[in-house]
């Protein structure tokens, strides 16, 4: 799973009931240990055996504002271990000015289609010429036949030589 820098979840394993259990987690990036403000896990009250650790005790100060992939290993007191992986990920607002950037660039990419399908187009001395609905030039092509020559026959190949982003 993944989680943001700023949200904490709990990581779960299940070993002998009634035990001491200890957590470690582990960069799989750079093999380093996570610093923790406390590793100690807690048994279930309804479920024997089941520990549960609260990513809170993470000590997030300490890390850096980057994606991480961890490895958690749970061990009881006897030697014992159950294991697991998780993502720690960047802050909400980096990811959410992501998600935003690419919106805009689909919406963009969506209009220009939008104009080409609603628009008209004309094959003319050797270009592809795409118009919008009131007449605006929003792309020229030049089309090529099988030995790269400009050509209105036999064409198998056309090559963007004028982009017009009116929008």
């Amino acid at each position: 799973m993944r989680y943001f820098k700023t949200e904490d979840t709990v990581l779960v394993g299940y070993l002998v009931p009634n035990s001491n259990v200890t957590i470690t987690i582990i960069d799989l990036d750079n093999d380093k240990v996570i610093p923790l403000t406390d590793n100690n896990c807690v048994e279930s009250e309804h479920i024997e055996g089941l520990y549960a650790f609260s990513t809170s005790n993470i000590d997030k100060d300490k890390l850096e504002d980057r994606i991480y992939n961890l490895f958690y290993i749970m061990e009881d007191d006897v030697g014992n271990k159950t294991y697991g992986k998780f993502t720690l990920g960047t802050k909400e607002e980096v990811l959410l000015e992501d998600i935003k950037d690419t919106v805009i660039v689909t919406k963009d990419t969506v209009e220009i289609i939008k104009n080409i399908e609603a628009g008209t187009w004309i094959m003319e001395d050797g270009e592809l010429k795409f118009f919008d609905e009131l007449d605006n030039l929003i792309a020229k092509f030049e089309l090529r036949d099988i030995y790269g020559n400009k050509t209105m026959r036999n064409y198998v190949k056309r090559i963007r030589v004028e982009w017009c982003l009116l929008y």
